[in-house]
Order: C-alpha cells, then sequence, then structure tokens
C-alpha cells in the first residue's frame, strides 16, 4: 500500500464511475488477513505463535482454533492476542480496524483503559487485574474459566 487512505479517498471523489476507481486502485484495495497480520506483529516481537497462545491466558486449544480461524475473533479475543503480542496502540487499532470489529474509543471507560495499559505494555495478566480493580468486565469471560 503506497496510498493514504485520504488520496484513495479524493481519488474515488474525482472518478466518474467505482470500475475506473477500483481498476485504478485495486493493489491499494486489498485489506490484510487480521489473523496473518496479528502473528506477523507477534513474531516481530519475538514471539512464535505457541508463545503468543500462551501469554493470551486463553485455553490452548480455543487459542489455537482462533488463530486458525476454525472459531469466530471476538473483539475481546483480538485484544487479548494485541496484549499477548506486545502490541502498541497503532497496531492494536490497525487490527481492530481490518477485523472490523471497532477501533478503541478513549471516551469509552473500559476502552480508555485498554488503551493506558498497552501503552504502557501491560501484560494480559495485568490488564486483566487493572479492569479488575475498576470493576469492569475482563476480555476472558467465560473462557478463563474453562466454560
Amino acid at each position: 500500500m503506497t496510498k493514504t487512505t485520504s488520496k484513495l479517498l479524493s481519488d474515488l471523489k474525482q472518478m466518474d464511475s467505482y470500475e475506473d476507481f477500483r481498476q485504478a486502485n485495486s493493489a491499494e484495495l486489498v485489506v490484510p488477513d487480521v489473523i496473518k497480520l496479528l502473528l506477523e506483529m507477534a513474531k516481530s516481537n519475538g514471539l512464535t505463535k505457541a508463545e503468543l497462545v500462551q501469554a493470551s491466558g486463553l485455553e490452548r486449544t480455543f487459542g489455537y482454533h482462533l488463530l486458525s480461524g476454525e472459531k469466530t475473533m471476538t473483539r475481546d479475543k483480538l485484544l487479548l492476542f494485541a496484549f499477548a503480542g506486545k502490541l502498541d496502540l497503532e497496531q492494536t487499532q490497525r487490527l481492530l480496524k481490518y477485523a472490523g470489529l471497532g477501533m478503541l474509543y478513549a471516551r469509552d471507560k473500559r476502552d480508555g483503559v485498554l488503551i493506558y495499559a498497552l501503552n504502557k505494555h501491560y501484560s494480559v495478566y495485568e490488564m486483566e487485574k487493572l479492569l479488575e480493580d475498576l470493576g469492569l468486565d475482563l476480555p476472558l469471560g467465560t473462557e478463563k474459566s474453562g466454560k
């Protein structure tokens, strides 16, 4: 991808037809596979898939099912993997955007805590402890207890 989103939007507004826009920008309109992108980001931080699953706190088989696409990746599960993969806020927002799961929003109390924890490079455990201390929902939900 070489064009900015702003440039693509400008091009789109100026084209006579969407087909013209699509043909001229086909290489720019590719959305990366979220799981592949997550694994690449985690790898760049020195983590293997096995280490990513372990650090997520999810049950091992369930974690692998999520990363293989056999199970549906929810927003909270993707956030767990972002923390486990030692991703920063920008990388996490990018994953959420490409997954269509809603980027973190600072005005939302829980999202604000997650943004804070990402910026402070919290582990999954530290992030969950902070959420718990503030009486907010934990991302692990029923998976942590094995339900």
